[in-house]
């Protein structure tokens, strides 16, 4: 099981390419998550799974620091990037990287996919970089397994999958040591779906972007996970190798979960 030290390491010594130590955060009064703790290898994929409403996706945002941690700490390769303003988080912004469940909501419809790519790899330079750097647009349209044909495409025409490697595409484009993904393949078929988990798993392997897979969909996840992160009510309930965590489950919560992603999986019978 890998932990995390103040230091920002895991459980084995290596630094961390992103380590989170007790972080809390509440909203009007009601926490919505208490304590949660992980340290994240390079190369590695954290799942954190939990219902509705557990908290995962606030767990999510603070990693990027969308959202500030009331206490607690998040360390990116081992020096702390949240909480601090963003003045200062700014020139390690595109070692982390997002990918939402609805990438057509993040995108601008009046651009290109060009310009979306382009307008990543400049740091907000698009208009005047979109040009120059057709060569590299090319190339990361490639990566995803998109035909660099659809460039001058706005993302509003393209399929649900090719719009999500699409922004898989965007959120690699700074080359990131770490990849959080929110809910990725929720809104997709099971084909697409299928493919899509396929390419992250090749991007993993050829990049070492490590990734945090936040996720309900156990299925995704026990294919994707080294590790398991359980999440309940905002508590970290359940922490380990996803073998041992899908094998063996410990805590209540995970064996509910599992049940009920079994009975998913089994359909109605009769």
């Amino acid at each position: 099981m890998e932990g995390t030290s103040h230091g920002g390491t895991t459980s084995h010594g290596a630094r961390s390419a992103l380590a989170a130590d007790d972080l809390h955060k509440a909203y009007d009064g009601t926490e919505v998550v208490a304590g949660v703790s992980f340290g994240l290898g390079p190369g590695r994929v954290l799942g954190v799974v939990g219902a509705s409403g557990s908290g995962k996706t606030t767990v999510a945002r603070m990693l990027l620091g969308l959202e500030t941690p009331d206490t607690g700490s998040v360390a990116l390769d081992g020096t702390r990037w949240a909480p601090l303003p963003e003045r200062d988080r700014r020139s390690r912004r595109g070692r982390i990287a997002a990918v939402v469940q609805d990438p057509g909501a993040t995108f601008d419809e009046r651009w290109s996919v060009e310009r979306v790519l382009a307008d990543a790899m400049s740091d907000g330079g698009a208009r005047r970089a979109t040009g120059s750097l057709g060569p590299r647009v090319d190339a990361a349209l490639r990566q995803v397994d998109l035909d660099p044909a659809l460039r001058g495409r706005s993302p509003g025409t393209l399929s649900g999958g090719q719009r999500q490697r699409l922004a898989i595409a965007r959120a690699l484009a700074t080359s990131p040591d770490v990849l959080v993904l929110d809910e990725p393949v929720t809104a997709l078929d099971a084909t697409v779906q299928d493919a899509v988990l396929t390419l992250l798993e090749r991007l993993r392997d050829d990049t070492g972007v490590a990734m945090v897979f936040v996720s309900h969909d156990l299925r995704a996840v026990r294919r994707m996970a080294d590790d398991v992160l359980v999440v309940d009510a905002g508590v970290a309930v359940e922490h380990g190798p996803a073998a041992r965590v899908f094998a063996h489950p410990e805590h209540p919560v995970t064996i509910a979960l599992l049940r009920a992603a079994e009975r998913l999986t089994a359909g109605p019978r009769g």
